[in-house]
Order: C-alpha cells, then structure tokens, then sequence
C-alpha cells in the first residue's frame, strides 16, 4: 500500500469513527423531473433547489449562494420555478397560460416530517426575454433547519393538481456542523399530510443534486433508476483534454466499509465528461441512513465529498420507476 494510500485510508477512518460526526459536502443545486402544467400548451415547468444564505451587503441583507463571505448560516432552501415559451415572429412573448398566469394561484410549501412551512411572501412572475424566447420565474425561500438524515418534500399546487417533489433526505438540513449516522432508519417516508396518492397528485423525482470539485469540476449524483454519478471538467481543462485524456476515477467509500467502485458507462468530450455507474448494495431497502464518502481522482488529483447514502441507493426513494402517478426522468431508461 502506497504512503498516500495509508493517509486517505485514515482520514476516512477519522470521519467515520464512532462520535465523530462528519461534515457533510454542501451541494450547490437539486434538479428534477420537467414538469407539463395542464392547460400551458405542453411547454414544461422546471423547478431547481439551490442554498442560499443571508449577507450583509450596502444595501442591506441579501439572499447570495452559500459560502459567501465564509457563511453557511443562516441558510434558506431556495426553491426556482421556470416556465419558457417562445415568442412569435416579431420576438414578442405570448401571453402567460391561465392556468399559472396568476403566480399567487401557485402554493409551494415544504414538509419535513410532520412540520409544514407554507411560503408566505406573495409571488410575482419575472421575464427574462432571450433570443426570441421568454423564460419566467418564480422564486421562494424556506429556512433550513438543524437535522441529519430527515427526508423532505415540497408540495406545490398549480392548475387543480398536487406535484410532490422529493428531496432526498439529508439535503433539507442546515448545512453547518456535522451530521451523524440513523442506523434505525432506512428508505425514505411519505409526510403525514400525504394520504393516498389521488388522479390528481404527481410524484415528482429528483434527477442530479450537483456538487463542486476543485479546479471548477463538478460532481453530479444522478437518480437514472440505480445510482449514478457524472463527473465534468471545467472549461479550460476540457480544451485541453481529449477523449482519452484527463483520467477519471469515482468511487463510493461506505461507513461500513464497502468500496462501490464506478464503473465508466459514458463518455464525452467538449466538455470533458464521464458518467459511472454503482453495483447494487443487496438488501439497501431496510439498511441505515448513512453519510458516505465519494472519491473522485481527475488526471490523479482527489478530492473527497461527503454525501447522504440517499443519492445512490435503491429502495431509499419513493418516487420509484413503475409507480403510475411518477412523472418520466428524460433519457433515463427506466421501466415508466
């Protein structure tokens, strides 16, 4: 076993040991399934989470990414619902659909167990216009709040329907401090609030929870039925890489001392890019909810990201594939 070797294999160790908590990675964007809004001309509504904190600035508190100014708290859940249409030939947008026209007609609100916080401030649509097209948004905010592994879900109405869209438990905390392992709990539950799923209601997965690397890399952990992860290398190093260059190794580091090596499935260039998939873990269904580390070695450089085992493991999501009321992950070849 080589020196650097020995030294990875006791820091992992040091941040697994039995009362020391780790400190999870933050991650920096939650995308999920686009969502088509009856009565919107199957133009589709996408919804992103990101984290956010407050700062001082001259012109007062301001909502800015998190890490700003070395802050982490407090920190907010800031959830973006965009909807794009394109314009007519004089570039001028057409007119919102009814359905969403009204943005106060749209209620989001977020549960964490049987807690439920509403979004309170009034919401107003902000166009964008871009090369004939117009993007709208809506934005809102929601404190995080200490925790470990606790799933969440957002709840949002619009044009007569219910969409439930999952947070993979582990996200919805406040991301200062460390976290420990619930080895009492294992796939994730429906809130109390959620009663039986009605021709109105929608499961709406998640689809990449998108954490940075060093050198402006970017790991993503990918839902596509069984885990995966897609790592992408910056826009220098891509100019530099070929298909072949730039090597890139993923693995999954488990508490218990499994090693879930990434096996390449894909891979791209322009940008630099590659995607791996994970065996499957047997019996993950009724296993704990851990935080486990992910190695990620580019052209021989590591970097080491704690993540909630919720973003690889089978069973520790409820908006499984077969379940009619699932919307469909685009090129994810699952069994909808």
């Amino acid at each position: 076993m080589t020196i650097r070797a020995i030294i990875g294999a006791l820091l992992l160790l040091a941040q697994v040991s039995p009362g020391n908590p780790v400190r999870p990675a933050i991650w920096t964007r939650l995308t999920f399934a686009p969502i088509v809004i009856p009565g919107t001309d199957h133009d589709v509504m996408s919804v992103t989470v990101t984290q956010e904190v407050l700062v001082e600035t001259a012109k007062g508190p301001a909502y800015q990414p998190i890490g700003s100014s070395g802050k982490t708290e407090p920190s907010f859940l800031r959830v973006d619902l965009a909807w794009s249409s394109g314009s007519d030939a004089s570039c001028r947008p057409p007119p919102m659909p009814k359905p969403i026209a009204d943005a106060n007609t749209i209620h989001l609100a977020l549960h964490r167990g049987d807690a439920t916080k509403r979004a309170t401030e009034p919401m107003h649509w902000i166009g964008v216009g871009n090369a004939c097209s117009t993007t709208w948004a809506v934005i809102a905010f929601f404190p995080a709040e200490p925790g470990g592994l606790d799933e969440a879900w957002f709840e949002m109405q619009a044009a007569g329907r219910t969409y439930w869209l999952e947070l993979p438990y582990g996200l919805a905390r406040n991301p200062s401090g460390g976290a420990v392992d619930d080895r009492t709990r294992g796939s994730a539950k429906f809130p109390s609030q959620m009663h039986a799923l009605s021709d109105t209601d929608t499961l709406v997965p998640w689809v990449a929870v998108r954490y940075e690397l060093d050198r402006g890399a970017s790991l993503e952990m990918i839902d596509a039925c069984d885990g995966r992860a897609r790592v992408t290398l910056d826009r220098t190093t891509s100019a530099r890489a070929t298909i072949d260059s730039a090597p890139i190794v993923v693995a999954i580091h488990r508490t218990d001392g499994q090693v879930l090596a990434g096996r390449e499935i894909e891979r791209s260039i322009v940008p630099r890019q590659s995607v791996f998939d994970f065996r499957r873990v047997a019996g993950s269904e009724s296993a704990g909810r851990t935080w486990d580390t992910v190695w990620v070695d580019i052209d021989g450089a590591r970097s080491t990201l704690v993540v909630p085992s919720s973003l690889f493991l089978l069973g520790h999501r409820l908006a499984n594939w077969g379940d009619s009321h699932r919307l469909s992950v685009p090129d994810a070849a699952c069994k909808d």
